[in-house]
């Protein structure tokens, strides 16, 4: 599924930089099963609103079902936008940055990999020291390549 994400995106915009591949546990929820978890940095010219479109397009594409709103689940692909620039929006279909990025080891660690120094833009502090303080204590072990 990462890879058939990672070709889609292509046709819109261009891949910079990828972390490496994740094992994680799953987070806010009980599950048998672990996820599978990486960061692109991503440059295109599409409208974060737009492209969050397009993620949930994939997503479908995908074989992800609809899930019960504020229900985690097992998912096949779930394609999240964390960051855009340094914009900050806040409405009814998108929030940037990703509003639980921070809390989130399995989200921080692939992204401190690829972008160690970026800021959040709201707390302004870099990845790296977000991670330090980060209250998660889930599993995250880099796949070997």
């Amino acid at each position: 599924m990462l890879s058939f994400a990672e070709e889609e995106l292509t046709i819109y915009g261009t891949i910079i930089n990828k972390s490496s591949i994740y094992t994680t546990e799953p987070w806010g929820y009980e599950s048998q099963h672990s996820f599978l978890n990486k960061v692109i940095q991503y440059e295109t010219t599409i409208p974060p609103q737009v492209l969050l479109s397009i993620f949930k397009t994939l997503e479908q594409r995908a074989g992800r079902l609809q899930h019960v709103e504020n229900e985690y689940q097992d998912r096949l692909l779930d394609i999240d936008l964390l960051l855009y620039d340094q914009l900050i929006i806040n409405n009814e279909t998108l929030t940037l940055p990703h509003p639980k990025m921070y809390l989130r080891k399995f989200v921080l660690v692939p992204l401190t990999e690829i972008a160690p120094t970026l800021r959040h833009p709201l707390f302004s502090q870099t990845m790296t020291e977000l991670l330090e303080v980060c209250p998660d204590r889930t599993s995250v072990v880099r796949q070997k390549s």
